[in-house]
């Protein structure tokens, strides 16, 4: 009579928390459209301004003239990001040489018509990701509620990483497409082309190279060599044949790690965000002030960091290393937001493919049995529905790692026990 009880009392207490869930997000959502509307319909932001940057270094490029040449107070593209884009010329351009070769294609055309090419762009972007991610987590039904949280959670970070027009939305999409061929169609090979894709667009995306390792054995570090070499045969490329613009892209991805790109546009919200300003907020306790901002100190701590924790990751939650196994749609999610957690220079774009990722961890705890699993579980959701913190994602990543570690340590000690 007692289980009859309690079984009754948890289908009960799930009806609740979805509902209050459901409620955040109607009201998330409500905010960010009328923010929307009052910014954009009414105001006069313009979406896309970093389409307009990559449209106008297409220009340059075009004319023959490197958009990697920009100093304090020199910016090649500053006359087409003011014309197309009502932009100011202390926005420079730093992506890859393959991505300024495909801008280049683009500026060919009238900066109007790109902007409703790429409109066309992001709502593929958008079905294709919320259609690959639902049969990667098995999402079943409540599709409509999973639209919404792809778009609204964390206060809109999907819908107004749309906006922006940036690189990382396609970069997003392409993963994704590519992570549905392994889980769906078990083609690796797949999966691995797609993610060099991206990585010549966005190199930091590189890193979903290692999801595989989640569910594939040791081996698999043979195809990650392999298809390494690829990318690096690309950029090769590059620096052979048109050196000028590889070594300017090169001081690019030092500029955007320096005090200048620091203060003007500031650090974006990953690990390296926090270990760049760690020791700044530290000692501000004891009323000591230093700079805070990028170093080469904090660029070498971050390696150790990251590689520590993909590399515990790999060590205990790998589900055929875990001593509690988890299912695979699980497995994916948590490789996927550890793996974003660790990109350099996270910015809200970057976050696309770790929001259904998240919705996957936080429903899969709260459907638990266990009181506390499940509270954590609708602790997730709520956060992820509630707050409108940009720092709230890499908060809540850190949370999932740390709970899905100790329960590997517990039930590995456990087990140790037991022999």
């Amino acid at each position: 009579m007692k289980n009859f009880i309690l079984n009754k009392k948890i289908p009960d207490n799930l009806f609740l928390k979805e509902f209050f869930l459901k409620a955040c997000l109607v009201l998330s959502s409500f905010h960010v459209i009328i923010w929307f509307i009052k910014k954009y319909t009414l105001g006069n932001r313009e979406p896309f301004w970093d389409l307009v940057i990559n449209y106008c270094a297409g220009q340059s490029y075009m004319n023959g003239i490197s958009p990697y040449k920009f100093a304090i107070g020199i910016n090649p593209l500053g006359k087409c990001l003011n014309e197309s884009g009502g932009l100011n010329d202390g926005f420079s351009y730093v992506s890859t040489v393959p991505l300024l070769k495909l801008s280049g294609l683009l500026a060919q055309l009238d900066i109007e018509l790109v902007k409703n090419l790429w409109t066309v762009i992001i709502l593929f972007s958008f079905f294709t990701i919320f259609f690959t991610s639902i049969h990667i987590y098995k999402i079943k039904k409540k599709y409509f509620w999973f639209m919404l949280m792809t778009l609204f959670s964390f206060g809109g970070v999907g819908f107004f990483s749309f906006l922006t027009g940036n690189i990382s939305i396609l970069c997003g999409t392409l993963i994704s497409i590519g992570i549905y061929f392994y889980i769906q169609k078990k083609n690796i090979d797949v999966f691995c082309l797609f993610v060099c894709f991206a990585a010549l667009l966005r190199p930091q995306f590189f890193l979903f190279i290692l999801l595989p390792f989640m569910e594939e054995n040791k081996k698999y570090i043979i195809k990650v060599f392999f298809y390494s070499f690829i990318v690096f045969i690309f950029f090769f490329y590059d620096f052979v044949f048109q050196k000028e613009m590889f070594i300017g892209f090169l001081k690019g991805v030092a500029y955007v790690r320096s005090d200048a790109f620091f203060w003007t546009f500031g650090d974006g919200i990953g690990l390296d965000a926090i270990i760049d300003q760690l020791p700044y907020a530290i000692l501000l306790l004891f009323d000591i002030y230093i700079q805070p901002g990028p170093s080469k100190y904090s660029n070498f701590l971050w390696i150790i960091i990251a590689s520590i924790i993909l590399l515990g990751s790999y060590l205990l939650l790998n589900r055929k290393n875990s001593s509690k196994k988890i299912n695979q749609s699980t497995s994916i999610a948590l490789g996927v937001i550890i793996i974003t957690a660790c990109l350099p220079r996270l910015q809200m774009y970057d976050l696309i493919l770790a929001l259904p990722a998240t919705y996957c961890i936080g429903m899969y705890l709260m459907e638990k049995n266990q009181k506390m699993v499940s509270l954590l579980g609708f602790i997730i959701l709520s956060i992820m529905y509630a707050v409108h913190d940009i720092n709230a994602p890499l908060f809540l990543f850190f949370m999932v790692l740390f709970y899905f570690m100790t329960e590997q340590y517990k039930n590995f000690f456990i087990r140790a026990e037991k022999k």
